[in-house]
């Protein structure tokens, strides 16, 4: 927590820092939504450390009410950034009902961000990883395109 920013939940004020969660998800339009909440060790527990878990546990099942969303699936997305341990990234197969619920959560106290371009259509390697490096240190060379 934090003696002059509050956490965006619950108000608490201390000593401390606050984890930062960007949650996003993409709606109806297509277009993406992304929200920047402040949040407390309490409220990490009760909010993000639940649906963490779940998905670990059942990732293609909705971390909320453990059904699996079949086509009623609406993803939520967040990327956080822990105390001691740093950038984590969450993925949840969140059913529609849940993920209003979520959204609803999600945005209580935060600030919109900025829309961000779409750099290429469908998911590419993520930013951080170097593939042929990694493909190099396990042997593997990798294939030049031409």
């Amino acid at each position: 927590m934090s003696l002059l920013i509050p956490c965006s939940l619950c108000h608490a004020r201390a000593p401390g820092k606050l984890t930062h969660c960007t949650w996003a998800w993409y709606r109806a339009d297509g277009e993406r939504s992304a929200w920047l909440q402040k949040l407390c060790f309490e409220c990490v527990c009760t909010t993000l450390v639940p649906l963490v878990t779940a998905a670990a546990e059942h990732p293609l099942s909705c971390p909320m009410c453990h059904m699996e969303p079949g086509d009623d699936m609406d993803p939520v997305y967040c990327t956080y950034f822990l105390e001691g341990v740093g950038k984590q990234q969450g993925e949840w197969a969140t059913c529609g009902a849940c993920a209003a619920q979520l959204r609803v959560r999600a945005q209580t106290g935060a600030t919109k961000r900025e829309d961000r371009p779409i750099q290429s259509e469908g998911q590419g390697p993520s930013p951080q990883t170097d593939w042929k490096e990694l493909y190099r240190s396990l042997g593997l060379v990798p294939r030049e395109h031409s």
